[in-house]
């Protein structure tokens, strides 16, 4: 698929007119005309609903949008990481994160900066909770951490990475263990495991909220260190608790996950740096934009 034609789809579909996506992309009217052509005989559907002044979008044409400007933006990606390869982008990075939830990201996300970025070194530093991710980055001690939203740092940049559905996570032999979607009434009575309060630990204030909300003052028997270990309890049958879908991907734990009743629920994964970064740090942010593809926002409700 020829990237000018996708190029000239978009700019059009933007500016509303075959005209002045011409001027914008410093090219003659037929051009244009003949890209989008040729780009809708490729798949096989009108995009452009032509008799409409301004231009829009047939259906067709909305669906395949937000897939044209991925290729857009990863074409972008690719050549700014080429273009830092050749001008030998080299030095030490050093890249936060908080364990099992990106634990899984961590060997291919490292392969790739190797191979895009030989001469730079990564420093992989574990246990930064998202709730002190951005402090770290804004005050220099590191360059580079995976977070979650809101952004409260504006002088940082940042990258979303991923939904992170909230679920629930229940002892194999627990009672409830084969529903699919549980009612956190039913569970006011049960013994809680839940991460030690530590500072910047959003997971745990996450899930304390949810309960309190349901009305459930929890009864907690248990602190753990680290999902790891806090699943680990929970499959031993010491209690349940509340989790994130990126953790249960990394950990693989016997228990039992169910979604919490009233929709779905979930945290916005981020990736930050700051706004000035150095040529380095530049080069592995733009190198990590090409790795994490932009996720579909799921249905369901975004919690702070």
């Amino acid at each position: 698929m020829d990237t000018r034609n996708i190029h000239s789809f978009i700019a059009v579909h933007e500016e509303a007119s075959f005209s002045k996506a011409a001027a914008i992309l410093g090219i003659s009217q037929p051009l244009v005309s003949q890209r989008v052509r040729r780009l809708e005989q490729e798949v096989g559907a009108e995009l452009i609903a032509r008799e409409y002044r301004p231009l829009r979008l047939t259906v067709e044409g909305e669906t395949f949008l937000p897939h044209a400007r991925e290729i857009a933006r990863a074409e972008k990606n690719a050549l700014d990481v080429l273009n830092h390869a050749q001008k030998g982008v080299r030095g030490r990075v050093s890249l936060g994160y908080a364990g099992a939830s990106v634990n899984s990201l961590l060997p291919p996300l490292a392969q790739q900066l190797r191979k895009e970025l030989p001469a730079v070194e990564l420093d992989l530093v574990p246990m930064i909770y998202a709730g002190e991710a951005q402090g770290l980055v804004a005050d220099g001690k590191l360059d580079l951490a995976f977070s979650k939203r809101p952004l409260v740092k504006p002088e940082l940049n940042e990258l979303l990475v991923e939904f992170e559905e909230i679920v629930l996570a229940l002892p194999p032999t627990h009672p409830l263990a084969s529903e699919p979607v549980i009612d956190l009434e039913k569970l006011k009575h049960e013994s809680w495991i839940m991460l030690e309060d530590l500072k910047g630990s959003g997971l745990r204030g996450t899930a304390l909220k949810l309960l309190e909300s349901a009305g459930i003052k929890p009864k907690i028997t248990q602190t753990a260190p680290d999902s790891y270990t806090l699943l680990a309890m929970v499959s031993a049958g010491l209690g349940c608790t509340i989790t994130l879908s990126t953790v249960v991907r990394s950990v693989h734990a016997d228990v039992a996950i169910a979604e919490i009743r009233g929709g779905r629920r979930y945290l916005e994964a981020t990736l930050v740096w700051r706004s000035d970064p150095s040529p380095v740090v530049e080069a592995v942010a733009t190198s990590l934009k090409s790795f994490f593809a932009e996720p579909r926002r799921p249905t369901g409700r975004l919690l702070p």
